[in-house]
């Protein structure tokens, strides 16, 4: 089916609600969301009412959309309404016609996304395409059967037959265009109208009025041409419109006729309303009655418009449709005896305010609906009757206001009220007045029962009376809470239910305190879906701005003696702070405003009023009469320690709190539960069962607090109870804590996994215990620790006896913040001298942190995994594990393990790498990092959380980011070409500039003045960061790319200076005030320096260089003060600690190092990471560094890492982790040889078969690409990538002779030694593409062969016949070693576009190739054939090939971290992905009997397998640590620091190359072991 454009391109859109709807509450948002939905069409763009406090908000509002068209686009955003900017929540752009036929079921489901892409709301619309015509066929069928029935009525005005009826009809169309015009010109209007306070209100309300005709026009169809003309004539009283520049000057000038105009459209509008929606019958029985009023509508349209057109102000009333006959006022009087309501001297609100909830009750007034009551309420003093009056000011004007009643506390009796409605209403429509006068029949009703009243008095007369009130008639109760107390309007409120039965027009607003009678009577069952329920929201942004500019208009005229003097900037910061310490409370304003106007020094008194000096006593009497009244029995002592109890813990809550959290935290029984309180106290505490209790103004709880009112039995004595609700927290864990809380069965499966177990949270956790297992830390903060010898005692005893059940709940709630809470607990603790407790919780932080992963997400995981791993280094997990059955898992532990300091792991979806990272100046636990996806992240280092994502990001990798001195905003620096500056508190973001090519670094001014920014042409530019304008300047460039940029410190004589350093060697300073620069030499050992920053005192650069190396250079003389030596890598960052100014530097070597930077003495380290270190940071407290390393960053605890914990590297040298980039085994097994970054190492079997400390042997000054083992087995050669080739003896003695060393200048990719008997020839593999022959004795004459891309594998024949070598084109070529002549080429590589990384030969005449992209090839060396093909055999470089000795299988090595084993005759794979290397596994091997595998890997290891059990399945150690058996069921969770030396699977013989290694057996493992025997 396909919707066709309706005639005339009319549509109308129904939003109807929305659901779904993404919204985190946070710092700036708490609440629920005030939710509308913006649409725009063709640029023009219409809202929906607002619908507060809800996450499922309903609108089912008709939107009509003038000037779409079948192919327009329909934009449509949800937002949050927010006084000081709306929130969009989500958008999304459809056509019409797309919309159209989404919404033929009957509604349209659309979904909308945030701006970062993520799907934040569905909204649930339809669209109709609107014909005006579309009914008159039906309609003029009608109008013949109804002209039939009307045809003999006197009272027909010149219709008199069908066929005029008919043709009366057919102007509905007509009707619908001047509708539309209408509502066109209104909307032009409003954005004028915005500006203007006094006119806003009544466009707003002509708008409301008039878009609401669509609802009926559609639905409906009916119309004359008496009530054509008349919408016509208000389309055209507003052609005004066209001359939009004019109106400001118009609209001012002639205010008042201007508001008459509009009141007079709405009143039209409103008749409209009504007569259109009438029968046909009824409409021509009623026209003639109404001709004289349409008349007088468009006679009084045409006056306005004149005196709008002239600029003069008229003050004739509006033309109503109310009929105003003469009233007999005294005799009602008598009969019903009213009472007097008196409004003067009330205010109503000033200009400018107040304008949401006044639009939202004027809304609900002009819309129609069932709900007839609005029930406006808020604590004393929000300024509820200020509105009401506003909202009477307003009817009033619209002739539409039928009652206003004013209760006041001690006057105003219940009995009298509906007597008093009455006859208000009668005096405001004679048609009501005589039907009150004909159901009262002169009978006394006095006397009656309230209810009896209101049937007589309102129930039947309104109902009778209902055909002659066209349009809303407003009945105001303001402060019903103070109509008598409770008891006395009990029946009051019973009848005010008969409210809900009234004709709907009858519009009640009722405002008041949430008393509780009133709270249930206006949510009562007999009232569902009569009321519309609006809270005066004192701590609304709009609200606190009110309030502000109510206290500007109040203090105008007694700041104007400081006009003009010092003093007026003092006065109007006083001013703000006073609307500050308001907290949008309206009477705290007033009452302020009155004692400072009757004060002899209104400067002073102000001052005092914002110290707290002088206190409000008017607020006072007000607060205390509430608690006098409230019904608490204050007397009781029992009673008056709950208030205490339940208040205080409201006031030192640290999360929203509801009745069954008070209960359950302070252990109250049902008998004696807080909502006998809280009942008592809604006045003063918004509270619903269930629901979160809040202060309904915070001077509330300043009140209770205050030491003036210690005497009140209310007082609270806050300190007193501090101590109580933290002990309470724990006390309330006690009982419900327990193993398996969620009585898990297997340890197979991850949280998630488990089924139900989602849905059992809620009732295995009660709110309460999920409050305490939250907050309990917050609560200790707020306890002073010297005087709290219990509480000590009872934290610890939770952390020896309930700390991981407490993570198990932690789990359960996926609340991710463990270290956050216990971070708080180790703060409150410092104070303490209890050493042990402090000792245990650092422990403690520590184990939860390397295991946050298995806690977060498989619960048995912490006893399985956590506890047998850890309890050799962790005294909580071996306290633990001593209470644990072991689970059938049996762990054996070999030599000395390096205590692991890193504290926690963070880590984003979809990186690769993290390039910077930098801590907060000003908070602690805040950190940022920049990534190669060219997002921002901050981080809460504490929880692990991101607490802020730009919503944009840079095109490029971010390569640097800073903060500014105040820690609120960030400067990055991309690859993109851009600098960019972030605002972390108001979100927004700032391109600074560009330059043209990447940026690499940037750095920021102590001054917070000046940003420097460094690329890779080597340009230098200062950007200022100083007002609007962003001025930039270019310092003197480098010739290649800048590396490093750094600002001297505010400390010294001149910080105007900048350093920076470049790839081309170059180390400068420069003064960017007046241009000088200063350049430094490099020593002869360093080609460029690749970090760079000053020394504390501003006299020194310390300088990281590409070697390794860090020296600090004085300023003054350039010359070297200190050289640090220990890293192996170029050394990537350096900074210096915020306070005691020890030096720390991360590097290539991929370990971090602590030094004295006076001393040059390692203070901590080398710490390693898995990859080479990038980025550096100190946090400000100095408690906790990071780092970053590929795609994570790392925390560490500095208060952990010290000089007792300093690994002497020359015990150990390789212990430092340099990555292996090959390794060999010798023909007999008994020696392995491995490479490593400028070094070899050799390991030896001991006489008991274990493998002892390496040897090593140093000489490369850069990485070891390849080492080869001769066939006598007496000498390996190495090749580097500093240009040589090394030859080494085996054995060494002090009589040996050092290596022999031959010089390329070029890299060496590989080595290899001919295997041809008496051969001595050295086959090496260099980057310029030449394979080299050498004599291996002597080094000389080499013989070349080809000269073609680079050549990254060389490997001789088994008979060492051919040479064959890899290449970069992906082309394999062999060449006959005798005659050197080229013999064959193969090229099936090549067609994949796979560069050559490694070749393997067999001795039955085979070659196998791996490629770069994943590939490897087996071919026939005589033929050329391509035997077998395995185009996807890895996932990434395939590094190592290597036949078995008997040519039955081939090991492919990959840099995706596996080894897998080939049938080498039919191409099928007989072991895949075998993991056990953590990193790029560099080569894998055969023994000469083929009874072992020996792999290398940058991770730092050698790993010895065997053969005859190297198959699958085995248990698989995964990326995310997770050891899985062949089903992928969970079986151990390994932290990065232990998986590189890991053994579990039995083919695993040995690891080399670690201290300490693990070896577990799943022999008699059992899935549920976990569970049996735990007891405390």
């Amino acid at each position: 089916m396909q919707s066709t454009t309706p005639q005339g391109g009319r549509y109308s859109l129904k939003v109807i609600r929305a659901q779904d709807v993404l919204w985190k509450a946070g710092v700036r948002y708490t609440k629920e969301p005030d939710l509308f939905v913006e649409i725009a069409v063709d640029k023009v763009c219409r809202k929906t009412k607002v619908v507060k406090k809800t996450l499922s908000p309903t609108w089912d509002e008709d939107i009509p959309l003038l000037t779409a068209t079948a192919s327009s686009a329909i934009s449509l955003r949800l937002q949050h309404d927010s006084a000081l900017r709306n929130v969009s929540i989500g958008s999304v752009v459809v056509s019409v016609a797309d919309l159209l036929l989404a919404s033929e079921p009957g509604e349209a489901r659309i979904t909308l996304y945030s701006s970062r892409k993520i799907q934040s709301a569905v909204l649930v619309l339809r669209l109709s395409a609107v014909d005006p015509n579309a009914n008159i066929t039906e309609e003029t069928t009608r109008a013949v059967q109804d002209a039939a029935t009307i045809a003999h009525s006197p009272r027909v005005l010149a219709v008199t037959d069908a066929t005029t009826a008919a043709l009366a009809m057919a102007q509905s169309s007509n009707l619908y265009s001047s509708v539309e015009s209408l509502v066109g010109k209104l909307d032009a209007l409003k954005g004028i109208a915005d500006e203007l306070a006094k006119i806003h209100p009544f466009v707003s309300a002509a708008w409301t009025v008039a878009s609401a005709l669509y609802g009926v026009i559609t639905k409906q169809m009916k119309a004359d041409q008496a009530v054509v003309d008349l919408a016509e004539a208000l389309s055209r009283s507003l052609d005004f419109a066209l001359d939009a520049h004019l109106l400001r000057d118009k609209f001012r000038s002639a205010e008042s006729t201007v508001a008459r105009l509009f009141n007079q459209i709405t009143e039209c509008c409103l008749f409209i309303r009504e007569y259109t929606g009438k029968g046909f019958v009824a409409r021509m029985v009623r026209l003639e009655d109404q001709k004289s009023k349409i008349d007088a509508f468009k006679q009084s349209l045409i006056d306005s418009r004149l005196a709008v057109d002239q600029g003069v102000n008229i003050h004739a009333a509006i033309v109503t449709v109310r009929i105003a006959s003469q009233v007999n006022q005294l005799y009602l009087k008598t009969l019903l005896e009213p009472d007097n309501t008196d409004v003067y001297g009330r205010r109503s609100c000033q200009e400018g305010t107040r304008v949401s909830v006044l639009r939202d009750i004027t809304d609900w007034i002009l819309t129609e609906s069932s709900q007839n009551i609005l029930w406006l309420y808020g604590t004393a003093g929000s300024g509820k009757s200020t509105i009401a009056r506003s909202i009477q000011d307003h009817v009033l004007t619209l002739s539409r206001l039928g009652a206003y009643l004013c209760f006041e506390r001690g006057k105003s009796a219940p009995n009298s009220m509906v007597r008093t409605i009455a006859y208000q209403l009668a005096s405001y429509d004679s048609q009501i007045a005589d039907q009150i006068t004909t159901a009262l029949g002169g009978s006394d009703v006095k006397a009656t029962p309230i209810h009896n009243q209101f049937d007589v008095l309102l129930a039947r007369p309104l109902s009778a009376a209902s055909g002659s009130s066209l349009g809303p008639v407003v009945i105001i109760l303001d402060a019903l809470d103070e109509c008598g107390d409770a008891r006395s309007r009990r029946d009051l409120l019973r009848t005010l239910e008969g409210i809900g039965k009234l004709p709907a027009n009858y519009r009640f607003l009722i405002t008041g305190r949430p008393e509780t009678d009133l709270h249930k009577a206006f949510t009562s069952p007999a009232l569902s879906g009569h009321v519309h329920s609006i809270e005066v929201d004192c701590g609304s942004v709009e609200t606190r701005n009110n309030v502000l500019d109510f206290l500007r208009h109040e203090l105008r005229e007694l700041s104007k003696p400081y006009e003009n003097t010092e003093l007026l900037p003092l006065w109007e910061q006083n001013v703000k702070k006073l609307a500050d310490a308001s907290s949008g409370l309206f009477i705290s304003a007033s009452t302020a405003v009155k004692m400072i106007e009757v004060s002899d020094n209104p400067f002073a008194t102000l001052k005092e009023l914002v110290a707290g000096e002088t206190r409000l006593d008017e607020l006072d009497e007000l607060y205390s009469t509430v608690l006098t009244n409230s019904g608490i029995q204050w007397k009781k002592e029992a009673s008056v320690s709950r208030f205490k109890d339940i208040v205080s813990f409201m006031i030192l809550r640290k999360a929203p709190l509801c009745d069954g959290i008070i209960d359950g935290i302070m252990d109250l029984s049902l008998e004696y539960s807080s909502i006998f309180i809280l009942e008592k106290l809604r006045p003063l505490i918004g509270y619903e069962r269930g629901e979160p209790l809040y202060f309904r103004h915070s001077t509330i709880s300043d009140y209770f607090l205050a030491s003036a009112h210690a005497g009140y039995p209310w007082s609270v004595d806050i300190e007193s109870h501090r101590d109580i609700l933290a002990g309470q927290c724990f006390h309330s864990m006690k009982r419900p804590l327990k193993f398996n809380m969620a009585e898990l069965q297997s340890s197979y499966y991850l949280n998630d996994a488990v089924n139900g177990l989602v849905q059992k949270v809620d009732s295995i956790i009660s709110p309460h215990l999920r409050y305490a297992c939250l907050y309990w830390a917050r609560h200790l903060c707020d306890c002073n620790v010297g005087n709290a010898t219990s509480l000590l005692k009872v934290f610890a005893e939770f952390l020896h006896e309930r700390l991981l059940f407490w993570v198990e709940v932690l789990s359960l709630l996926k609340f991710k913040g463990a270290d956050k809470i216990l971070g708080d607990a180790s703060r409150w603790l410092t104070s303490s001298s209890d050493t042990g407790t402090m000792s245990f919780l650092k422990d403690a932080r520590k184990l939860l942190n390397t295991f946050h992963e298995p806690i977060n997400t498989s619960i048995p995981h912490i006893y399985v995994s956590m506890l047998p791993l850890m309890r050799l280094e962790s005294i909580t997990a071996a306290h633990y594990y001593r209470e644990a059955v072991a689970c059938g898992i049996a762990f054996t532990h070999h030599g000395l393990r390096k205590p692991s300091h890193r504290l926690k792991t963070l880590r984003a979806n979809d990186i690769r790498t993290v390039n910077t990272v930098a801590f907060s100046p000003i908070d602690r636990t805040q950190l940022v990092s920049g990534s190669d996806d060219g997002a921002i992240r901050v981080w809460d280092m504490e929880s692990g959380e991101l607490v802020y994502v730009p919503a944009t990001k840079h095109d490029g990798e971010v390569s640097s980011v800073v903060y500014t001195g105040d820690g609120k905003r960030l400067v990055s620096g991309s690859r993109d070409s851009s600098v960019r500056i972030w605002n972390i508190d108001e979100p927004s973001e700032e391109v600074l500039g560009k330059h043209n090519v990447p940026v690499l670094t940037v750095a920021i001014s102590s001054d917070n003045a000046t940003v420097a920014s460094g690329s890779e042409d080597g340009a230098l530019k200062i950007w200022s960061l100083v007002g609007q304008s962003r001025e930039t300047k270019d310092a003197p460039s480098h010739i290649l790319s800048v590396l490093s940029v750094c600002f001297r410190p505010r400390t010294s004589v001149d910080h105007r200076w900048l350093a920076s350093s470049s790839l081309d060697g170059s180390l400068r300073m420069w003064n960017i005030t007046d241009g000088q620069t200063k350049n430094f030499s490099l020593a002869d050992d360093e080609s460029w320096v690749q970090s760079v920053i000053f020394a504390p005192d501003g006299d020194s650069l310390i300088c990281g260089s590409d070697n390794g190396r860090i020296r600090v250079r004085s300023i003054d003389d350039h010359s070297v003060l200190r050289v640090l030596t220990g890293h192996t890598g170029s050394i990537h960052s350096l900074q210096l600690s915020p306070a005691t100014h020890y030096l720390l530097s991360g590097s290539a070597d991929r370990t971090l190092r602590v030094w004295d930077i006076e001393t040059g003495n390692v203070l901590a380290g080398p710490h390693v990471e898995e990859g080479q270190i990038m980025s550096i940071a100190w946090s400000c407290d100095e408690q906790h560094l990071a780092c970053t390393s590929g795609p994570r960053v790392s925390v560490y605890d500095t208060t952990a890492i010290s000089a007792s914990f300093h690994w002497d590297e020359s015990k150990d040298p390789v212990y430092i982790d340099r990555p292996l980039s090959v390794a060999v085994i010798s023909s007999d097994n008994t020696w392995i040889a491995g490479s490593t970054k400028g070094a070899i190492s050799i390991w030896r079997k001991g006489p008991e078969g274990t493998w002892g400390s390496p040897q090593v042997r140093s000489g490369h000054r850069d990485h070891v690409w390849s080492i080869a083992i001769s066939p006598d087995e007496d000498r390996l050669a190495t090749g580097s990538a500093d240009g040589t080739i090394r030859i080494w003896n085996v054995e060494e003695s002090s009589s040996t002779a050092g290596p022999l060393v031959i010089k390329l200048q070029i890299g060496v990719r590989c080595v290899a030694f001919s295997p041809a008997p008496g051969s001595r020839d050295l086959a090496a593999a260099a980057l310029d593409g030449v394979v080299r022959i050498y004599n291996s004795d002597t080094g000389e004459s080499p013989r070349m062969l080809g000269n073609f891309a680079h050549n990254t594998s060389v490997v001789y024949s088994c008979d060492g016949n051919m040479l064959a070598a890899a290449y970069w084109d992906g082309i394999v070529r062999l060449w006959d070693v005798q005659t050197e002549a080229l013999v064959r080429t193969l090229d099936g590589h090549f067609a994949n576009t796979g560069s050559l990384l490694s070749l393997g030969f067999s001795s039955d005449g085979k070659i196998a190739s791996g490629s770069q992209n994943g590939s490897v090839q087996v071919w026939d060396v005589a033929t050329g054939q391509l035997l077998i093909d395995l185009p996807k055999a890895h996932k990434s470089h395939v590094f190592s090939l290597a036949f078995s000795p008997d040519n039955t299988r081939l090991l492919s090595a990959s840099w995706d971290n596996t080894i897998n084993m080939w049938d080498a005759r039919t191409g099928g794979c007989l072991v895949k992905s075998t993991r056990g290397h953590t990193h790029r596994v560099n080569s894998a091997i055969f023994s000469s009997d083929g009874a072992l595998i020996i792999s290398s890997s940058r991770d730092a290891t050698i790993r010895i397998w065997d053969t005859a059990k190297f198959v699958s399945p085995a248990p698989c150690l995964q990326e995310d640590g997770w050891l899985v058996d062949e089903q992928g069921r969970l079986l151990l969770w390994i932290p990065p620091s232990l998986r590189p030396s890991l053994l579990w699977d039995s083919a695993q013989v040995d690891v080399l190359g670690l201290p300490f290694t693990t070896r577990i057996n799943f022999s008699n493992f059992r899935e549920d072991g976990w569970r049996d025997g735990w007891a405390l």
